[in-house]
């Protein structure tokens, strides 16, 4: 027993010591390299064959050390591998490629694509090492369940006393599919740098990165790095990559610099001219102004001129979907911004902007619905479809049940796993778009007209977006109640689509069954492509991620699935929809000219949008909406913040500490958006971004945000004249070596000045003037300020607050603006 614990001790011992060894090499080799280039001038050094045997050995040192201690060390290989081999040589050519030659461009596509091959073996060589299945996850996947495959029939018939090297244990899993993840997007990364090398503006290698990024997507759902990646991507498209932007920043695992990416990306948006109506497609002029909108949404500013940007949108939105096959791509996308601009302003508490954002979605939800009907409408003139012949194709009653619900063995066939997981990258990328438009028909009926009908139901692209509104619509049942009382003509079309869809769904689906409860349903196309998204976490979580339908079957369970969240909508109460005798009927019909319609519109009617008031009713539902909604909050808002809270009024300076522009810019920029403060940036604190702009990338976007508000001029930013310093004495200052305390009594000595000496233009002499504007967390830890420095803050008289905090507190109230002097 006793030579048995010691052998294990020499073993982890000599395991730790090589970990230690190659780490030190590694770092060894890294610095080298870095000396090596650090007086290069010319792109030429960086191909030098000295400098390219470095960066192999560097290579060769990080891949070794990633298998041998892949929790200790694997973060700091994968980063040394990636930054010194590939990033930095990226970034030099950028920065001189004025001077770059031919010969020089063609070294870098060589090295580039080494690249490629060598993260493609090292995520083969994670999946062989790990034993991991990535099988319908990514393209090359390494097959452990097919003969032919020595390695893995050697590990399981390998004898007790052989030295062989073995699979990395079981807790190293975990990390073993995050780094497939890091591999995959790495592989993104080096086809984009390929693409900006082509001449052309759509090539090849936009095309494999933007898959590359999908497969990182579908192998960590909850990851908003790959989202932050296409959107970079997409940066000659501004309307697809804001989308992919707000898609990253609603993930669970949201990346720090989309925030920033997003708000400079509208921003662009908004100082460019607005488009001749004229001289522009119909979906230019859209994603312009939709763009606009949800810059107001988003960011909640100001809000005025909202109720005709709102108005505009919509009109130009019934221009697109006059095309809604070629722009079913669009109006995904823009129903999907809405969605998550809507949930995001409903989380921040009540808000003006949420209840204009709510009826503005649900007025798009009407409008697709409307074309969606009118499209299914064309179909049945053709060949009218009769339920009761149709029977599932291939399948009995038994079979097509267990295909919509889950089976007591949920495995299926490989190529299902990759033909679905496919389809939810091609759904998220418009160049892949069309291949969506000739696909298998679904479940269809014994008879060729039938077959026909399914077929051209299949390729309605805007279905998919209304199921996903109705997903949203399921986790905000809140709203249905406003929207009912709006008379909104949202019910009539639902009905209209509901009632045109009954035929097309198969005997062996009855609609009568109610949405389930548990994780049953197959996810379609359009559920893999947003899985994550936590506007839709109550619809998801009815989906079981592991099951696949066939393709031919998705147009099918999409029907029955619409049809059956009618049935649950009109169980709701409040609920504008009814279901009297298998027929879907609106219970309150829409107003036209003033009066009430006392019998419900036929089918035909509804299709076809007759009868509706043209834009003075679209324009009238808008209006009845939002103010229903407005006077449902401010009674909420009253009775939540009492007669006292009615009555307090912010303080008009705000003094933000550097930690705050460098992790909370975006909170900053919506109070300054909402014109109600003015922003007093300390002297110390610009030089201290100054110095932290090298590694830190929110010092570097609060620097270039801060140089573009003084640049052009905001009343309600500016930075410390050098008289606004006012002593803190008899207070004890800490000595320079403190930087933290030191930092904070500067920033205090600005405070100071500004509580004391500035006029109060007739505010109360107890109301505070300036506020300190501090991350939250505990003292001392990522807030930059010393244990004491509430004590220190309330010695010196200045309210100190926390800026998420403070934001939620006074963005939430409708307060008067703010006149700067």
């Amino acid at each position: 027993m006793q030579k048995g614990a010691k052998t294990y001790t020499e073993a982890k011992y000599e395991s730790s010591e090589l970990s230690r060894r190659l780490y030190r090499s590694a770092s060894e080799a890294a610095r080298r390299l870095e000396e090596w280039l650090r007086g290069a001038s010319s792109f030429g050094a960086y191909v030098a064959p000295e400098v390219t045997q470095l960066r192999a050995r560097l290579k060769d040192y990080c891949e070794r050390l990633l298998f041998t201690a892949p929790l200790e060390y694997g973060r700091q290989a994968e980063e040394l591998t990636w930054r010194k081999v590939y990033y930095d040589v990226v970034q030099h050519f950028k920065a001189t490629k004025a001077s770059m030659d031919e010969e020089s461009m063609a070294e870098l596509r060589a090295h580039l694509l080494s690249g490629l091959g060598h993260y493609h073996h090292l995520l083969l060589r994670v999946q062989a090492e790990a034993r991991l299945d990535l099988e319908a996850h990514v393209d090359v996947p390494l097959l452990w369940t097919h003969r032919g495959l020595p390695r893995g029939c050697r590990w399981n018939q390998r004898q007790p006393g052989e030295d062989a090297p073995s699979p990395l244990p079981e807790e190293n899993q975990p990390w073993a599919r995050q780094a497939s993840h890091r591999f995959l997007i790495a592989l993104g990364d080096l086809a984009r740098y390929l693409s900006e090398l082509e001449d052309g503006e759509f090539n090849r290698w936009a095309e494999l990165s933007a898959r590359y990024y999908w497969q990182a997507l579908a192998l960590d759902p909850a990851s908003g790095m790959p989202h932050n990646q296409l959107g970079t991507l997409a940066s000659g498209n501004t309307f697809r990559a804001a989308y992919h932007f707000l898609r990253c920043l609603q993930s669970s695992q949201p990346f720090e610099g989309a925030q920033g990416n997003l708000l400079r990306l509208l921003d662009k948006n908004s100082s460019q001219p607005a488009p001749q109506i004229d001289r522009c497609k119909p979906s230019t002029l859209f994603t312009s102004s939709y763009l606009r909108l949800c810059e107001q949404f988003y960011t909640s500013s100001d809000t005025s001129g909202l109720q005709s940007l709102c108005e505009d949108c919509l009109s130009q939105l019934v221009s697109v979907l006059e095309q809604p096959e070629e722009e079913a791509s669009l109006v995904f996308q823009a129903a999907v911004m809405a969605i998550i601009c809507t949930d995001k302003l409903y989380k921040s508490g009540p808000h003006p902007l949420s209840s204009a954002s709510a009826a503005f979605t649900l007025n798009m939800f009407s409008h697709v619905v409307a074309t969606c009907t009118r499209l299914v409408s064309e179909c049945t003139l053709t060949t009218p479809p009769r339920r009761h012949e149709q029977t599932a194709a291939g399948h009995s009653d038994t079979d097509a049940s267990a295909v919509l619900e889950q089976s007591a063995d949920p495995t299926l066939p490989e190529d299902t796993n990759s033909a679905a997981t496919t389809n939810g990258w091609v759904l998220g990328t418009e160049a892949e778009q069309e291949s969506s438009s000739s696909s298998t028909p679904p479940l269809g009926s014994a008879n060729e007209d039938g077959d026909v009908l399914s077929a051209e139901l299949s390729r309605i692209g805007l279905l998919p977006t209304v199921k996903v509104l109705c997903d949203w619509l399921l986790g905000r049942a809140d709203i249905i109640g406003p929207c009912t009382q709006a008379r909104t003509p949202l019910w009539q079309n639902l009905a209209s689509l509901f009632n045109l869809l009954l035929p097309f769904i198969s005997p062996a689906y009855p609609v009568e069954v109610a949405l389930p409860d548990s994780a049953t349903l197959f996810p379609l196309p359009e559920d893999i492509c947003l899985q994550g998204t936590a506007a839709l976490c109550a619809a998801h979580s009815k989906i079981n991620w592991e099951l696949r339908a066939e393709q031919c079957d998705e147009c099918q369970l999409r029907l029955v699935y619409l049809v059956r969240f009618g049935q649950w909508l009109s169980e709701r109460p409040g609920s504008g929809l009814q279901f009297i005798r298998g027929q879907f009927q609106p219970r309150v019909p829409v107003l036209t000219n003033g009066t009430s319609s006392p019998m419900p519109l036929s089918n035909d009617a509804l299709g076809s949008g007759e009868g509706l008031g043209g834009e003075d009713e679209r324009k009238r539902v808008m209006r009845s909406m939002a103010h229903l909604w407005l006077e449902q909050e401010v009674r909420d808002l009253e009775g939540q913040l009492g007669q006292a809270g009615r009555q307090a009024a912010p303080p008009p300076f705000l003094v933000p500490h550097t930690q705050v522009l460098c992790a909370r810019l975006v909170h900053l920029r919506r109070l300054v958006a909402s014109r109600r403060f003015v922003l007093v940036v300390p002297s110390h604190v610009i030089s201290s971004l100054d110095l932290l702009k090298r590694e830190s990338v929110g010092a570097r976007e609060s620097i270039r945000w801060l140089e573009g508000e003084l640049r052009r001029g905001s009343r309600y930013v500016r930075s410390q004249k050098s008289h606004e310093r006012l002593s803190l004495s008899p207070m004890k200052y800490p000595k320079r070596k403190e930087k933290e305390a030191w930092e904070l009594f500067q920033i205090l000595e600005c405070c100071h000045h500004l509580e004391r000496q500035c006029p109060r233009g007739g505010h109360p002499a107890d109301r505070p003037m300036v506020t300190l504007l501090v991350c939250s967390g505990p003292p001392g830890a990522a807030g930059g300020l010393p244990p004491n420095a509430a004590a220190l803050a309330r010695t010196a008289g200045i309210s100190m607050e926390d800026v998420e905090t403070f934001a939620a507190k006074w963005l939430t109230v409708n307060v008067p603006r703010t006149q700067p002097g």
